[in-house]
């Protein structure tokens, strides 16, 4: 009977413990103390294990024969998966996202959005969103770089730049906490067929719904780690040909130049930066552990952050006052608010559905902590900004 217990905690329990030892993961599935309790109680009623056990078979194949358990077969097959017969990383086997993002001065604003639209329905993708002077494109993979150099013919080119995001790892992290749920609630279900107490299936009844909630949430963060992969984005912002409407880069007084370079479109100008560690928000997955942190929804509100010299040095409210300054002009509201030891701004552009860009700062001695957050409209913003403003308040690493 022991060996039953420890054989059923082991899959039920320990589940995430494995996932957590082989990958190393910041936040992992949790499993509640009472579905702990309850299927101990499952293994008091449970037969004897077969002889397997005693050679060493651990998995839920050996509790009721159904099939291995999902993580090592997910793992050997992760492990396999990128290597060629030298053993070299096969980038062909990679989910790879493509980003491409520029500024265009233009003479004509809604007309070029127009043709920046039809550029991305010719090569089968699509729009995302638009404002009075910026748009946001899908367009598939394999059709990226004939509409990204046709959106740069329509203006004279300010900025460019065409940033890569591995999401293979994240993709399987998710996929991997997600069987470990399934599972788990499978055997809730069974424990719930078997119970008799009415008090007991109501509690039951409750952690599977919590199990539920959650598995639909990775669910569909898998699904937008997928259309990362097979679509690519491109971003566009336009300026147009007046004086006095371009941030001036090179007449910007040395140590404030990185502000002019800020983008709600483009948060990889803080990859070439210091990293710093987050937690993934909720409703967000961080498509890079290993990498410079970026997160993103499935329907592509984005967090990005990175480190810089506190050079000049100053406070948080120095750098908050300064970005202001040089940026607060181009929208319509600017908002100030604190995050644990943050100081947060809050930009919210004006179009006619306007979309919300968060910057975070916090200065710690001789660095600067810069977190940024896109959300393409405000219900994005209501539905993500607490979970975005919880990892901040929690505090970078």
């Amino acid at each position: 009977m022991k060996r039953m217990l420890l054989s059923l905690a082991m899959v039920f329990g320990c589940t995430g413990c494995h996932l957590r030892q082989e990958k190393g993961y910041a936040q992992d599935y949790h499993q509640e103390p009472y579905e702990q309790q309850m299927m101990m109680e499952y293994a008091e009623a449970a037969p004897e294990p077969s002889m397997d056990y005693a050679m060493g078979v651990t998995s839920a194949a050996r509790v009721n024969n159904a099939p291995p358990a999902p993580s090592s077969t997910i793992s050997n097959k992760l492990s396999a998966k990128g290597k060629n017969n030298q053993g070299k990383d096969d980038k062909s086997d990679r989910m790879i996202h493509y980003n491409g993002s520029a500024t265009l001065l233009v003479s004509r604003l809604p007309e070029t959005l127009d043709r920046l639209e039809e550029i991305a329905v010719k090569n089968g993708g699509g729009l995302i969103a638009r404002g009075a002077n910026h748009i946001m494109l899908q367009v598939p993979r394999k059709n990226f770089d004939q509409a990204y150099t046709a959106a740069l013919e329509l203006g004279e080119v300010l900025y460019k730049n065409i940033s890569t995001t591995d999401v293979t790892e994240a993709f399987t992290d998710t996929a991997l906490r997600l069987e470990a749920m399934k599972t788990t609630r499978d055997r809730l279900i069974e424990l719930l067929a078997k119970t008799k107490d009415e008090a007991e299936k109501v509690r039951i009844l409750q952690q599977i719904q919590r199990l539920s909630e959650e598995i639909d949430s990775k669910e569909a963060q898998l699904r937008g780690l997928k259309n990362l992969a097979n679509y690519s984005n491109i971003t566009i912002q336009l300026e147009l040909r007046q004086a006095g409407n371009i941030r001036n880069h090179s007449a910007e007084i040395s140590g404030f130049q990185w502000i002019n370079g800020l983008s709600p479109f483009e948060g990889y100008g803080l990859h070439a930066w210091k990293k710093i560690k987050l937690d993934s928000p909720e409703g967000m997955v961080v498509l890079e552990p290993k990498g410079h942190y970026h997160a993103e929804s499935a329907d592509k509100a984005n967090v990005f952050a990175g480190r810089i010299p506190n050079d000049p040095q100053g406070n948080s409210a120095f750098w908050k006052d300064a970005i202001v300054k040089r940026i607060g002009g181009e929208y319509t509201e600017v908002d100030h608010f604190e995050a644990g030891e943050d100081l947060g701004i809050r930009f919210r552009s004006d179009d006619e559905q306007p979309y919300i860009w968060t910057i975070f700062l916090k200065a710690d001695g001789r660095w600067l902590n810069v977190i940024q957050a896109y959300y393409p409209t405000e219900e994005h913003e209501q539905r993500l900004s607490s979970g975005v403003q919880a990892i901040v308040s929690g505090g970078a690493q």
